[in-house]
């Protein structure tokens, strides 16, 4: 794709970003308290940057930011403005977006049956603020930031593309394995220190830590998210990035291939299963496509025939793992992951399709037009008790079964249609224009197919937990999505509406 020498250039706030990142990191390596007062800084200077700059010059702000607020909610005790920093300043982004747009209009890039069904989500969300079942008004009002400000989001996306010439790819994908290699040292750093390097940082980590539940022998390392565990789903979806189309040396290339071992390992010793599968998804059909566009075939053969051969090895011997380190508590971890090793075990962990039916139904049949947006997921936290009190639709009532579609149903009813339309028909959609470009020997963009990769995995593992509404799944969706569709347009074919 790239025939120029690739070379590495930041502007002046990308440089700074960076920087930013690189003492943020250090600084949790230290085990400072300090890190508390940079991380205002550091936001006070990104906020000033989203009313200057537009979407695609803010890519790699926007990615420092995303991996650091986690981090800012704790050291900052969960204040409410701490808790929407990162959606505040992609609002300011989005709003500067939308008056310089001067108009209010669909993108032109989207097919006229999925402007409807847009119109159709935001009309029936619009029905929900009058559901006498909602836990009022301000039920709807929160979870906008679920169920509307995304969508918004893709609009920008899609009308502000990335650049895409070799500097630029090459920069920012430098950019983000800079981001993710850090990442790993830190991760790595916490669990062979354990609980106590994060509490000298902040005494209010006791709170996720759950007391004795994620801390002491059950340590979970946070790297710089709110959660414990929570950064493999970031590796999973920002490595997608390592396989966009670039001029790879021998080094660059090495760095990478330690990037997905380290994160195979990361995502085991944080125990997220979700992670780790997503993860292995994305590596393993990335590396596997690769094969097929790639100058370096046989890298990425041997990488994947690697993957293939010693994953399942190293399942099957995963309690050899404590003898290999004696040092560390890793029972805990080989117990999470043996329970997903077979189709039995991974079955367990989830409903079937039979008890996903029944549970649909009972809950369409109750409350056809839903019972308003903020009754399941994270986006109930600020309704617990009016939902307990419930004396229709309780607690039980609103349990989702760790699924999107469940939890679509119990808050939207029928008119979940058009959302879960346009998170499934999207895909498909850019998909088949893939196809039609391939067949007609346009040769589609190999990033568009990585994009779309991510955006599968993201909606794989929907099945057993509501991750596209809520970040970080959120916003790698959308951001994929409308990456692929932009690859694809540098290219284009006359397109249909569905």
């Amino acid at each position: 794709m790239f025939k120029s020498k690739p070379k590495i250039s930041f502007n002046k706030h990308d440089s700074i970003s960076l920087v930013i990142y690189a003492v943020h990191i250090l600084l949790n390596f230290l085990g400072m308290p300090q890190i508390k007062y940079v991380f205002l800084a550091s936001v006070i200077y990104f906020i000033y940057l989203a009313f200057r700059k537009s979407w695609s010059e803010l890519f790699i702000p926007t990615f420092v930011l995303f991996f650091l607020e986690g981090q800012g909610r704790i050291v900052w005790e969960y204040n409410a403005i701490s808790r929407i920093i990162f959606d505040l300043f992609l609002v300011v982004v989005l709003l500067r977006h939308t008056v310089q747009r001067y108009s209010l209009a669909l993108p032109k890039q989207l097919p006229l049956f999925f402007k409807l069904m847009i119109i159709g989500h935001f009309g029936w969300y619009f029905v929900q603020f009058f559901n006498v079942a909602s836990v009022g008004v301000l039920g709807p009002i929160f979870a906008t930031k679920v169920y509307i400000f995304p969508i918004l989001m893709f609009f920008m996306f899609i009308e502000k593309p990335l650049p895409n010439d070799s500097v630029s790819v090459y920069s920012r994908n430098s950019a983000v394995l800079f981001i993710l290699l850090a990442q790993l040292a830190l991760i790595f750093f916490q669990f062979s220190q354990g609980d106590s390097s994060l509490l000298d940082i902040s005494s209010y980590y006791s709170r996720p830590m759950r007391g004795d539940v994620f801390s002491g022998d059950f340590f979970r390392p946070f790297g710089t998210s709110f959660v414990p565990g929570a950064m493999s789903v970031y590796f999973a979806f920002a490595l997608g990035f390592c396989f966009l189309p670039e001029q790879n040396g021998f080094i660059r290339r090495t760095l990478k291939i330690i990037l997905y071992i380290l994160s195979i390992a990361a995502c085991f010793i944080m125990q997220v299963r979700v992670g780790l599968i997503l993860t292995v998804i994305v590596i393993g059909l990335s590396t596997f496509v690769m094969m097929f566009y790639s100058r370096y075939r046989i890298v990425h053969l041997f990488f994947m025939l690697c993957l293939f051969y010693t994953f399942p090895m190293f399942i099957k011997n995963l309690d050899m793992v404590q003898q290999w380190f004696p040092d560390s508590n890793l029972k805990p971890a080989i117990i999470r992951i043996q329970n997903i090793t077979t189709l039995e075990g991974l079955a367990a962990q989830r409903a079937n399709f039979s008890t996903f039916a029944e549970t649909f139904w009972d809950r369409l049949s109750k409350a056809p037009l839903g019972v308003g947006p903020g009754r399941t997921g994270a986006a109930n936290s600020q309704f617990v008790t009016i939902i307990q009190n419930d004396p229709r639709f309780d607690m039980d009532f609103s349990w989702t079964l760790d699924n999107l579609y469940i939890s679509l149903v119990i808050d939207l009813g029928i008119g979940m249609i058009f959302y879960t339309i346009l998170i499934i028909g999207l895909p498909l959609y850019v998909f088949g224009r893939y196809l039609r470009q391939w067949q007609r020997g346009q040769k589609p963009s190999n990033g568009a197919i990585i994009a779309l990769i991510c955006v599968a995995a993201n909606l794989l593992t929907s099945w057993g937990s509501i991750s596209i509404p809520y970040n970080p799944s959120s916003f790698f969706f959308w951001f994929w999505l409308a990456y692929a569709m932009n690859q694809l347009d540098e290219n284009p074919i006359p397109s249909q509406s569905l």
